[in-house]
């Protein structure tokens, strides 16, 4: 049996902290029955001019970003890619990925796409800028379909629009937070349990747990640190572990289904359980190629020439 790859394509007014009165110089004791003096932290600023300049956007990754805005309740946003009402490759692209399936299904195996609705799509709530949310959920579902023509599996994350409690993305960061992961895990894994090839593959059961918390200091939060000086607190996401119930040894064999992916799904960076709670509502292991840093493309270049896809 060929492996059959679920392939990721990740390809989104409190600003500086707060500022508070400063405290009162040494002084004579307050009489008897005063009242004691009473401090407020309030929101600390927007973002500074030089987070809107693009030429202070320097490097590669960084020019990416321009420019940053600042949200409501300590979000940022990419105001370019996170408010986009167009998506999907373009028509070029989409041809060569065509190709690409057809070459993979010769093999034996599925293309599946995880394609992710944008940050403003998820947090449109969270946001102080203009935005037509219902053309870009048009135009994000459109080009779900477009994937399909192609005969290319897509996951139907538009379900998760407005369906999602809690927040799917970090506030100041490119990645989803925990409950985005679990949510998108989810979908794809009822979307992959319709396949005929399912129910062949050996089952197994897994259980999620929390296993503690962790501190992100976001990829955007160190930008505008970098642009502005400002200083935002760091955000705090629980962590989950996913295990087997069983105590079987590693299996033999590499499984068919394959995670192929970024930094969102690579083991490496699994503070999200991307990668255990698609095991857990699939009720299968999976084999995880995802590579940090790789964009869409490294983990397949990785994947393609090993052995566990040459000798299926």
């Amino acid at each position: 049996m060929k492996a059959r790859a679920l392939s990721m394509l990740i390809g989104s007014v409190l600003a500086g902290g707060v500022q508070a009165q400063s405290a009162p110089q040494a002084q004579a004791p307050l009489p008897t029955g005063a009242a004691a003096p009473v401090y407020q932290a309030e929101p600390c600023c927007n973002l500074c001019p030089a987070a809107l300049v693009k030429e202070n956007y320097k490097g590669d990754v960084l020019s990416t970003l321009w420019p940053l805005v600042a949200g409501k309740n300590g979000w940022v946003f990419r105001a370019r890619t996170d408010f986009a009402t167009e998506f999907g490759p373009s028509p070029e692209s989409m041809a060569m990925l065509k190709q690409f399936s057809q070459a993979l299904k010769k093999r034996g195996t599925q293309l599946m796409v995880v394609y992710l609705p944008s940050r403003g799509l998820m947090h449109e709530d969270q946001s102080l800028q203009p935005f037509d949310k219902a053309l870009a959920l048009a135009n994000y579902q459109a080009a779900l379909q477009r994937f399909r023509d192609i005969g290319v599996a897509a996951a139907p994350l538009d379900q998760l629009v407005d369906q999602v409690q809690g927040d799917f993305y970090l506030k100041r960061d490119l990645h989803w937070s925990p409950t985005g992961a679990e949510a998108t895990a989810r979908v794809v894994a009822k979307t992959v349990s319709h396949y005929p090839f399912f129910d062949s593959l050996p089952s197994e059961e897994y259980q999620t747990e929390a296993s503690g918390y962790t501190a992100v200091n976001g990829n955007w939060q160190r930008a505008i640190g970098d642009l502005c000086q400002q200083n935002y607190p760091l955000q705090y996401t629980n962590e989950y572990q996913t295990t087997p119930d069983s105590d079987l040894l590693e299996a033999e064999v590499a499984p068919e289904l394959v995670l192929i992916g970024t930094s969102f799904s690579a083991s490496a960076t699994q503070r999200t359980n991307f990668e255990g709670f698609l095991r857990q509502y699939l009720g299968k292991d999976i084999l995880n190629m995802a590579l940090s840093g790789g964009e869409e493309s490294g983990a397949w270049l990785e994947y393609l020439p090993s052995g566990v896809f040459q000798e299926k």
